[in-house]
């Protein structure tokens, strides 16, 4: 258990690389985004708005499903 919990740490250190090649898969194989994996995204862009997104949290994946 603690080498998965290390390996997941290793594969977030370099955000950008986790988000492309990990996250993006993800959600192009399920077709909508899941909040976590938004707020990951919105984080590594513009951390600013963090209160914008969790009051929006539940509009996401509604949202994302529509498309």
């Amino acid at each position: 258990m603690k080498i998965k919990k290390l390996q997941n740490y290793i594969e977030q250190y370099d955000i950008e690389n986790y988000l492309f090649n990990h996250i993006g898969p993800l959600i192009r194989k399920r077709k909508y985004i899941k909040f976590e994996e938004f707020y990951k995204i919105c984080m590594w862009k513009s951390p600013r708005q963090k209160e914008r997104y969790i009051k929006n949290k539940n509009k996401i994946e509604k949202v994302s499903k529509k498309l």
